[in-house]
């Protein structure tokens, strides 16, 4: 705003030290030519800064439909601009940016009236979190570009942005996953070696369990079931601890539930701090790590994909307890490295690195 005054004050020096010459001229020589041109920019001035008068009060700023965002992804925003009260005169030009959207989009009306009209702005957050206002700053000028007006009002959300995808980084882990629990995709747990029944094989369905010889007999692909066999729900639980790779753990835990949609079955939980009033659809966006560590709930025959930003103590003693009843695969960090755990086997993501 200073800087907008400061401007205006510099564009009007000229202009007054001009009126005055001419003003001072029209005395000293007193004809008719120096008194026309004197009233002519009189009368040219005061009817500029008649057209500043509409003020930008009567602006107003509405989101046309509510929407997700996502981290550094480019997302619409249609907004509706309009005068909730007519403007005595029209707004010689007028000129709404969004100042964080992609390259400081600018729409720019001649004689606005105050009708409405639709803007679209191409926005990209740059962080997750719950917004509820976005800046959406108004310029409006004089027809001889002298004085300018700005002013900042707030477009109302809310503006919920979830985490980053990564679906490259989410594809490497689910591999990972595959190379330490080649079954996690099935919806059973560990079999034993008797052979209960034959059925079709489904999606999913690994193909040592496939058996050729009765699949060429039926000339369709059969698959073996075995007794003993029980399903086992699969569980993605994201586990936030306040740590440097929260978000980033986070993003991959989100990049994950993303890429499994449609695939298989599974439930998801998130032990972290958030409003109990915060729609489901928005719980990622107002997502924040935990302030006491909680207790894992799920108790026995269960696949547990587990986030955690860190291994703690509480963390190892709870996982120690559900591995006796549950299969459980963790991803963390290590040294800032992502990896996963499972059992005795450490495999590094970035790096496709087994350890023991």
């Amino acid at each position: 705003m200073k800087n907008n005054l400061l401007r205006n004050i510099l564009r009007m020096i000229p202009v007054l030290l001009f009126y005055l010459a001419l003003f001072f001229y029209a005395v000293v020589f007193n004809n008719s030519s120096g008194w026309a041109l004197f009233f002519f920019l009189t009368f040219l001035l005061a009817a500029n800064f008649i057209s500043l008068i509409p003020s930008h009060k009567k602006l107003r700023l509405a989101m046309i439909e509510s929407s997700t965002y996502l981290v550094n992804q480019s997302s619409q925003l249609a907004v509706e601009m309009y005068a909730d009260r007519p403007l005595l005169l029209p707004l010689y030009e007028v000129t709404v940016t969004q100042s964080t959207s992609v390259e400081k989009e600018n729409y720019s009306f001649l004689a606005y009236t105050g009708n409405r009209k639709v803007l679209t702005f191409h926005w990209v957050p740059t962080k997750r979190g719950f917004f509820s206002e976005l800046p959406v700053s108004i310029h409006s000028t004089d027809f001889l570009k002298l004085i300018s007006k700005q002013s900042v009002q707030l477009l109302t959300g809310p503006f919920p942005v979830l985490p980053k995808v990564n679906n490259d980084l989410a594809e490497k882990l689910l591999q990972a996953v595959l190379i330490v629990q080649p079954n996690f995709y099935v919806p059973f747990g560990n079999r034993t070696f008797m052979i209960r029944d034959f059925r079709e094989h489904q999606v999913g369905d690994p193909l040592r369990m496939i058996d050729w010889k009765q699949s060429s007999k039926r000339n369709e692909l059969i698959v073996k079931e075995y007794e003993q066999e029980q399903e086992q729900e699969t569980c993605i639980l994201f586990y936030g601890q306040a740590h440097t790779y929260f978000e980033e753990l986070l993003s991959i835990y989100y990049s994950v539930t993303r890429h499994l949609n449609g695939r298989m079955t599974y439930r998801t939980k998130l032990l972290a701090d958030y409003s109990s009033d915060t729609p489901e659809e928005y719980v990622l966006a107002a997502l924040q790590p935990f302030s006491e560590e909680p207790e894992i709930p799920f108790s026995t025959n269960k696949k547990l994909l587990i986030f955690a930003p860190e291994q703690t103590e509480k963390l190892q003693e709870q996982l120690q307890l559900l591995a006796r009843t549950n299969e459980i695969l963790l991803v963390t960090t290590n040294a800032g490295r992502l990896c996963l755990h499972y059992k005795d086997q450490v495999i590094y993501i970035d790096t496709m690195e087994v350890g023991q």
